[in-house]
């Protein structure tokens, strides 16, 4: 495994083309993810997730970015509980996203 500088981000794009940024550091805590970023895909720096929106991949963003701060801060109970707001109306889609991203 390849370990990623602090400051290296990846690009994902959303089913719009909207296209966001993350840390690599906070990616790889998806399996999926980190096995597209160690893939082909990794000269890009690029991955597509035709089937998620803009809105939902904006808060896996979100979880994502808190979920490896916690780790980094090496608490292990912020590790099992994070502050993260869902709105009702994006619960199955980002439920979906979760389980596919399997985070």
């Amino acid at each position: 495994m390849s370990d990623f500088e602090e400051e290296d981000t990846i690009t994902l794009i959303a089913s719009d083309n909207t296209k966001c940024a993350i840390t690599k550091k906070a990616a790889i805590i998806s399996p999926v993810l980190k096995a597209m970023i160690q893939g082909p895909f990794q000269e890009k720096n690029e991955v597509g997730l035709p089937d998620i929106g803009p809105e939902v991949l904006d808060k896996v963003i979100e979880y994502l970015e808190l979920k490896s701060k916690s780790i980094r801060e090496g608490d292990d109970y912020e590790r099992d509980r994070i502050d993260f707001n869902v709105p009702p109306e994006m619960s199955l889609e980002l439920l979906l996203a979760a389980d596919y991203l399997n985070i």
